[in-house]
């Protein structure tokens, strides 16, 4: 009954979630000498020790870290749709334009976190808004000198704006509106990014980001990876603000290949007697551009109306994620300033007709859209290593 009530895509996470408790609790259940393997094979992982140049990077041992960090973050996203319509006076085909924007705010949030070796779980919660529902955020993810993977969730809510032309501006029939939602528009982001650095011996891609690894002279290296993410935006069907053509909401899907370049400046570094405690003094600056190629774009509509979603294929588009940070370590103490940008495109495809998106009832002969969506953020982090 749970199921039958929530949203085809809750169902879907829902379901897998079920699925991998279900083949986790089957590989516990098949044997204890499996299970134990299981667990080894995992804690070597999250413990391993990097086999690195020491005299370029110092590695500390796995131990328990706790994180108290402070972010702010914007998210935006723009939506415009160019068709031609004889919804004039005389019947003449004009072009029109409606564009959507929707703009999260200034989010503000405070966030703790915890990690063990290669493993570090956060959490974070809006404290900007008076709302009854504050946003929040969500991170979990494996962080090693060579590769990691992670998974990253938030979702906040918020007014969207949408404005309409029809003609040339000072033509007989020009005609221009605007609409404000009366409810705030629901967007939530789920994200699943992973990397290889193949220069790991050398360079610490991590460095400045996380409080294990410290590069003690500058070096720099590829970064080779994925992502794939999925994004929506659920407005109140009263709003209709896609485009007045009666869709309540839309998904994103994105799957990318990311292949980009990191580099740490070491602007200051001294080991002491105990460099894993007290001794060691290190201050690094990082900058990493990631350009992304998405292999795999498709945006669902879900009509007002109800019914199945509209699910069209995109093309192939390049996006980009660019970041920087600087950090400095005092013995067990990590400090960190991180900056962070994103930026992805979609566009319709170019079979897209006016009966896909349900304008077949309504004089118009093209329908085309392309759709940016925008994120960046600042993040002051304090980590303490027991």
């Amino acid at each position: 009954m749970f199921l039958k009530n929530t949203s085809p895509l809750k169902r879907s996470i829902i379901l897998l979630f079920k699925r991998v408790v279900a083949l986790l609790v089957l590989c516990m259940l098949a044997g204890e000498g499996l299970s134990q393997s299981l667990w080894k094979t995992v804690v070597r992982w999250i413990e391993s020790t990097p086999e690195v140049d020491t005299c370029l990077i110092y590695s500390r041992p796995a131990h328990l870290s706790v994180e108290l960090n402070s972010t702010m973050q914007n998210f935006t996203v723009g939506i415009g749709t160019d068709y031609s319509t004889r919804e004039t006076a005389d019947s003449s085909l004009q072009r029109a334009n409606s564009t959507m924007d929707f703009s999260g705010g200034l989010k503000n949030s405070i966030g703790i976190g915890v990690g063990y070796g290669n493993l570090c779980l956060g959490y974070g919660l809006d404290v900007s808004r008076r709302e009854q529902k504050k946003n929040k955020t969500f991170s979990l993810g494996f962080r090693g000198h060579k590769l990691g993977i992670g998974l990253n969730y938030y979702r906040l809510k918020n007014y969207a704006h949408s404005w309409t032309t029809v003609g040339e501006e000072g033509s007989a029939v020009y005609k221009h509106w605007e609409r404000v939602s009366h409810n705030p528009c629901d967007v939530y982001r789920w994200s699943v990014d992973g990397y290889w650095s193949p220069n790991n011996r050398r360079f610490a891609y991590t460095a400045a980001y996380k409080s294990d690894m410290v590069q003690r002279h500058s070096a720099g290296g590829l970064l080779l990876g994925g992502s794939f993410l999925l994004s929506g935006m659920d407005c109140d069907a009263s709003d209709q603000m896609f485009y007045s053509s009666g869709i309540k909401n839309y998904v994103f899907y994105q799957a990318s290949l990311v292949a980009g370049y990191s580099y740490n400046w070491v602007l200051y570094h001294r080991d002491g007697y105990d460099a894993g405690r007290e001794g060691m003094r290190n201050l690094t600056l990082n900058a990493t551009v990631l350009p992304l190629l998405s292999i795999y774009n498709r945006i669902d509509l879900t009509p007002v109306v109800g019914g199945d979603a509209i699910k069209l294929g995109c093309p192939v588009s390049p996006d980009i994620n660019a970041c920087a940070a600087i950090s400095y370590t005092y013995g067990r103490l990590f400090v960190s300033l991180q900056c962070s940008y994103s930026m992805l495109y979609f566009r319709s495809p170019s079979d897209l007709t006016p009966a896909r998106v349900l304008l077949e009832e309504r004089p118009i002969e093209e329908v085309s859209f392309h759709t940016t969506v925008q994120d960046w953020g600042v993040k002051v982090m304090g980590v303490w290593n027991f």
